[in-house]
């Protein structure tokens, strides 16, 4: 995927963020455009809703499981790009990517790097795990925009099922100037 510059993005374009906090938006804004490489054009007239909270890891067979939060989970037509942020026995890591909607109505994301922080990686060893989004469901109770997301973590022949209701972190709009 070409990402395409900030500045390219937004000629011709006017962008309006509403904030679920009006302190800080403008940093949100700028996270929002360039989140670690997840980027991809908004249509004129879409919506871009941008969910974040904390996600139910449950315990797998062998009893085991992790912390783990939704800090940029963006819906798209046919793709969910996010970035997930956790924590297991061998301490904080990250995990982004975009899951493409598949044939059979999920969203999956394969083999992405796992990112520990301060991990020096003497082996060449990599960690790497898939993600598939199983149910997404946007709902609006109490004039408060949500995102009800169930899901499984894949790694090294094991699985853990997730799920959660995360809450608009920011919402954009592409129009015409």
């Amino acid at each position: 995927m070409t990402v395409p510059s900030p500045q390219a993005f937004f000629k011709n374009a006017l962008i309006k963020a509403e904030c679920s906090v009006a302190q800080g938006c403008a940093a949100k804004m700028r996270a929002l455009i360039n989140p670690g490489g997840i980027y991809s054009e908004l249509p004129l007239g879409e919506n871009l809703m941008t969910y974040q909270g904390k996600l139910n890891v449950k315990e797998n067979s062998d009893g085991t499981n992790f912390g783990l939060r939704a800090d940029r989970l963006i819906l798209r037509d046919n793709e969910i790009a996010f970035t997930l942020y956790g924590v297991d026995d061998d301490g904080k890591f990250k995990i982004e990517g975009i899951a493409i909607k598949s044939d059979a109505c999920f969203f999956m994301a394969s083999e992405l790097p796992v990112e520990y922080e301060g991990y020096v990686n003497q082996d060449n060893e990599e960690y790497r795990a898939s993600i598939q989004f199983t149910s997404v469901k946007e709902e609006t109770i109490q004039n408060k925009n949500t995102c009800a997301i169930k899901g499984t973590w894949l790694q090294d022949g094991e699985s853990w099922n997730f799920d959660g209701t995360l809450e608009l972190w920011m919402k954009m709009c592409r129009q015409n100037q």
